[in-house]
């Protein structure tokens, strides 16, 4: 019986740590998604800031093509964010991304 009791609580206890990892881990992938995402979106907002200063055509095409890239990062991340992490988490990461764009750099 003791055996028992001592077995069953070495299984609990790994399944504990076992969900523990888990959680760890799903928090850390959502923190690099957001993080993805919000870089993205920060990169956009530097580029259309320095766009203002160097109006160029060059440069413009420049931008551009970064802002195309950065887009299409922020988009992957947000799709990401969305499935990994669930509603909630993607609208907080929305809203910071839309102060983020309306303060500007």
């Amino acid at each position: 019986m003791n055996s028992l009791i001592r077995y069953t609580s070495i299984a609990l206890g790994l399944m504990a740590l076992g969900t523990a990892l888990y959680f760890a881990n799903a928090e850390r992938i959502c923190r690099t998604h957001e993080s993805d995402y919000l870089n993205a979106i920060d990169e956009v907002v530097s580029n259309n800031a320095l766009q203002q200063v160097d109006r160029s055509e060059e440069f413009e095409a420049m931008v551009e093509h970064d802002n195309e890239q950065a887009w299409d990062r922020a988009a992957a991340a947000f799709g990401q964010l969305r499935e990994t992490c669930g509603e909630r988490r993607m609208k907080a990461a929305h809203r910071r991304a839309n102060e983020m764009i309306l303060r500007g750099p």
